[in-house]
């Protein structure tokens, strides 16, 4: 009778269910996720509307100016007309220096001063057809070419361009900074409605009312859609964290539930293996001792009957039959908890299983390696390690699963380590986490790991998959 170790009874660690109930779930950050993005989002449609409205208030200013800048010019050529078109046709070809040197007919300055004086107009200046400025209410550049200027560029090919410029902003045409909202229009100057243009009219018009109307408007539409955003913000934030309670809640619930699965099936598999441990004990040292009992009164009884008595073949056969029952016996025994476990350790049993099972499928490779001592594996995960490699190997032996399988055990950084290669040919071309059928191989050595407190991971490389379960000690 086979001694029996005392830390053989030892079953795999359970969760223990007092414990479930103060579980901490995981962090949910659908709320974080939520608000950030919300907010951004926000952020963005408002800084969009705000250039959007930009742009079309700018638009309507500039048609507006425009529309005003036109009707004062036109006014003030008709006024001017006479002394304005002859001064350009005297000044048609002049230079930068005939510009600075001329001097400027008294009338017509007198014109331009009263235009200045009695309307939105803050400045004027006038070209002639090579782009020299010819007068302007600023002295200083009078004298000034600005052919390369696109506003004088198109007045003098007959065509009106304006443009506004907002204060503390670069004038793009004139190349130069400015201190007021201004709208610059420039004009053909012809000596005909439709006749040749002699030269350039340009203006300012002052849009500061305008400017500061539609800044005041930004301001206010800025201050409604800011509230406005506010309180769909609040209120959405208030609606994902309601819901984010529910769903941490349920997802609470949920896990106190899996962790109590959990336990239950793995105080399932405890007391299966104490059962099977108590079987295969029963078998071997009850049902075999008794055949082996058997045997050897027949054996007995066959000494002491004559040679010549037909009784001697019938005992013969019964001895042949009890000594099958005892091998049948003792497999049975073996399958159930083999007692080698307690005996002579996990790695020599696994060494049997392996050679019992290559007898049995003689076209199944199976290569065993060990980087391990024995007495660094606990007695509770020999059990489980030993079921793991069974289990798996059995379902990996059935025809056209797998002809070649790799077991490397090893213990390294305070763990110990299972790792079986296989190459499953029927499907070989699909992932392991997607292939239904090669994942029931290895179902019961994820189960059993997770179980065990253990952790698992498989992958896939070519045509070979690699499953490893991984413990702590």
């Amino acid at each position: 009778m086979p001694n029996q170790d005392a830390s053989s009874n030892k079953t795999p660690a359970l969760p223990d269910p007092q414990d479930l109930s103060t579980t901490t779930p995981k962090p949910f950050h659908l709320l974080r996720y939520f608000i950030l993005t919300s907010l951004l989002i926000i952020l963005t449609t408002a800084v969009l509307m705000q250039f959007i409205y930009r742009r079309a208030a700018v638009k309507t200013i500039i048609t507006l100016g425009e529309m005003t800048n036109i009707t004062l010019a036109q006014t003030a050529l008709s006024s001017m007309r006479p002394q304005l078109l002859a001064y350009l046709k005297r000044m048609e070809n002049a230079s930068a220096e005939d510009a600075k040197n001329q001097t400027v007919p008294p009338e017509l300055v007198q014109a331009m001063q009263r235009l200045t004086n009695e309307t939105a107009i803050v400045r004027i200046k006038v070209y002639n057809r090579q782009g020299v400025v010819i007068y302007s209410t600023l002295p200083t550049q009078i004298g000034q070419i600005q052919l390369d200027n696109h506003g004088v560029q198109n007045a003098l090919s007959g065509q009106t361009m304006s443009e506004l410029i907002y204060r503390d902003s670069f004038n793009r045409f004139d190349k130069e900074d400015n201190d007021s909202n201004l709208i610059q229009t420039y004009l053909p100057a012809r000596d005909e409605p439709s006749g040749r243009t002699l030269g350039a009219f340009e203006i300012y018009f002052d849009v500061n009312f305008l400017v500061k109307h539609t800044e005041t408007s930004q301001l206010l539409m800025l201050a409604s859609l800011s509230g406005v955003f506010l309180l769909m913000f609040v209120f959405l934030v208030a609606s994902v964290w309601r819901a984010a309670g529910v769903i941490t809640r349920q997802d609470h619930i949920i896990r106190e539930r899996t962790h109590m699965l959990e336990f239950l099936t793995a105080k399932m598999l405890s007391d299966q293996e104490v059962e099977k441990k108590n079987i295969a004990h029963g078998l071997h040292e009850s049902v075999a001792q008794t055949l082996c009992g058997i045997k050897m009164r027949l054996e007995a009884m066959t000494q002491e009957v004559d040679k010549d008595s037909p009784l001697l073949n019938s005992l013969t056969s019964l001895t042949g039959y009890l000594q099958e029952a005892i091998s049948e016996t003792s497999t049975i025994a073996m399958r159930l908890r083999p007692s080698s476990l307690d005996e002579v350790g996990l790695l020599k049993t696994l060494e049997w299983f392996i050679k019992d099972l290559k007898a049995a499928q003689p076209l199944l490779t199976i290569e065993l390696e060990t980087n391990v001592e024995e007495e660094e594996i606990s007695q509770a995960l020999k059990i489980i390690i030993f079921r793991i490699v069974q289990d798996t190997l059995n379902n990996l032996a059935t025809p056209a699963e797998a002809d070649q399988v790799r077991l490397l055990i090893s213990g390294k950084n305070g763990a110990i380590e299972l790792a079986i290669e296989e190459n499953s040919h029927r499907y070989a071309s699909e992932a392991v986490s997607t292939g239904d059928q090669i994942y029931k191989a290895i179902l019961p050595m994820r189960e059993r790991t997770l179980l065990s407190g253990g952790t698992f991971s498989s992958g896939q490389s070519g045509s070979s998959h690699t499953h490893k379960s991984r413990w702590d000690v």
